[in-house]
This record gives C-alpha cells, structure tokens and sequence, in this order.
C-alpha cells in the first residue's frame, strides 16, 4: 500500500514540476496570437481556444501537486482557531465533498461519452482529474487517519 501511495504522490510531484515547466508554451502562444494579431493584423481564433484548453488542463493536472503540498487557498482567519484534529476533520468532510465533484467532473468530460458529441479536451480533463482525485482520496485518507489520532501522518504539527 505504501508503495501505491508513494506512487500517486510521485506522479503529483512530477505532473506539479512538469504543468510549471509547460506554462512557459502557454506564454509563448499567446505572445505569438498578440504578434499576429497587433503587428500584422492577422488574430486567429484557435491559438485563443488552445490556450483556454492547455489552461484548463494545466490547472486541473497543478491541482494534485497543490494539494499534496498542502497549498490551497483556506480562510486561515477561522480555520486555525480549531484543534488539529478538528481541521483535519473539516478537510476530511472537504475532500470528500471535493471527490464527489471530481467524479461528476470525470463523468461529464469523459472522452468516449457519445451522448455529448465531441470533446477534444475531454482526454486532457479526464486524466488531469484523475491525477486530482487520487491525490485526493490519499489526503482524505491520511487525513481520516490523523482526525481519529491513529495515524503517524500528522498535516497540522
């Protein structure tokens, strides 16, 4: 089990590292659409749509890395007046609400779904969610484990 687990948390790692590196393409991208469109008069409109789809993308595949280095946004303001083993409940409830939507999001974007006719970026949300979820449902568990006080991993101290 710890290998599984250290396996998805390597995978977040890396697809973190990777999505940082793969923003510099975005950039570049869109800096060409605005040499096109400024300087010769020439926009295009899929250089726009594949930056909207490389973002999303990039976004959704940062997501695990955020959440393995526990760097998402929280209201610190209320959320630290809690015991640790309160905030851990709360992120338990959180995650798991979140998983539930992931899933909807998976379902909703899958790629072979012949009921929604084409997606061209229903592979890269899939497997950018995916990623997410997993990484999720470790958390949620690491953090299942610190709310009963069982577990060695302990996110808050």
């Amino acid at each position: 089990m710890r290998r599984v687990l250290a396996f998805i948390d390597s995978v977040s790692e890396w697809s973190g590292k990777l999505v940082s590196w793969l923003i510099m393409i975005i950039m570049a991208v869109l800096l060409i659409e605005v040499a096109l469109r400024f300087l010769f008069n020439a926009p295009t409109i899929w250089i726009h749509e594949l930056c909207m789809h490389l973002f999303g993308f990039f976004s959704v595949l940062a997501g695990a890395y955020v959440l393995l280095h526990k760097q998402h946004v929280k209201i610190d303001i209320i959320y630290l007046q809690f015991s640790p083993r309160v905030r851990a409940a709360i992120d338990t409830v959180t995650y798991m609400v979140f998983s539930c939507i992931s899933g909807h999001v998976l379902l909703r974007f899958h790629p072979c779904d012949p009921s929604c006719g084409v997606k061209p970026n229903g592979i890269t949300i899939s497997m950018g969610v995916s990623v997410m979820a997993a990484q999720n449902i470790i958390t949620s568990g690491r953090l299942t484990a610190a709310a009963a006080g069982t577990g060695r991993f302990h996110p808050y101290g």
